[in-house]
């Protein structure tokens, strides 16, 4: 009898401290992954109003907040307000640089993105006609030369003589900055007297779009060391538009230059990137 109570005692002890939580048992509580500190590319925090609803003559502040993941620099061409109709924006508008602070934007060093804020003044109109409200909804374009590059985690390519390679498998590493994501794939170990096959695909992977430069190119990409390619991948290479999204190039290793027994491949493409966030202000009489 004594044994039994001691033994409910027990049970009573584990359901009160909350123990009975075993694996495999349901939990609620659940949790989503914030911005990786390293892949979330330049983050568009917040662009909103002061004042959600305008009488007619009323300003109001329209204020963007950025926040910059990237850990290569960027550079920003431009932020322009437009779509703003029938608000009317304030004079003497300036260079984003002028309704920015700071009026540069930093990397992101040691896991700590900067933030970039940045205010415009919009106007409604005296008089909207006949209508009783009007919607207005003002876009930004953000455009900023952009970076993705597996510099942190190269591809280590082995090569050995024919006859020595019992077996290989294809290695494939893969870096998302949050905009564009970087996948290389090749034979590993490759045979030095025929040289390897490296597979590059390059994916807009991010909430914007990648814009085409001049000749209609997307991509300008750099891979390294150049000695070790063929002439197709031994300078700075435009790739034109993707097909499905992806943009995509094989190399080919020059058995010539494989004289050593591991090289370290790195990949590079810089490209141009457009976000174009908007909000909605009604005006009214």
């Amino acid at each position: 009898m004594e044994i039994k109570y001691k033994i409910l005692l027990i049970i009573l002890v584990v359901a009160v401290s909350g123990c009975t939580d075993l694996p495999g048992s349901s939990n609620s509580e659940t949790s989503s992954p914030g911005a990786n500190a390293e892949n979330g590319g330049l983050e568009i925090l917040s662009f909103q109003t002061a004042q959600s609803e305008l009488r007619e003559g009323q300003k109001t502040q329209l204020k963007l907040t950025l926040r910059n993941h990237h850990v290569e620099e960027i550079s920003m061409e431009s932020i322009e307000i437009y779509n703003y109709e029938p608000l009317i924006p304030e004079k003497n508008q300036g260079n984003w640089e002028d309704r920015c602070t700071p009026s540069q934007i930093r990397r992101n060093l040691q896991s700590n993105p900067p933030t970039i804020t940045c205010e415009w003044t919009v106007e409604a109109p005296e008089e909207i006609g006949d209508f009783n409200s009007k919607t207005a909804k003002p876009k930004l374009q953000i455009l900023y030369n952009s970076k993705v590059s597996n510099s942190q985690n190269p591809v280590n390519l082995q090569f050995k003589p024919f006859e020595d390679i019992s077996s290989n498998s294809a290695e494939t590493k893969e870096v998302d900055n949050g905009e564009v994501k970087l996948s290389i794939s090749a034979e590993n170990p490759a045979p030095i007297d025929t040289g390897s096959k490296v597979d590059v695909s390059l994916q807009n992977s991010g909430h914007g779009e990648v814009i085409e430069e001049s000749e209609n190119s997307l991509y300008t990409v750099n891979v390294e060391p150049k000695s070790l390619f063929d002439d197709r991948c031994n300078s700075e290479m435009d790739l034109n538009p993707p097909i499905d999204d992806t943009a995509e190039f094989s190399c080919i290793a020059n058995s010539e230059s494989a004289d050593q027994v591991e090289r370290k491949l790195l990949v590079s493409a810089s490209y141009k990137y457009q976000k174009t966030p908007t909000t909605n202000i009604q005006v009214v009489k």
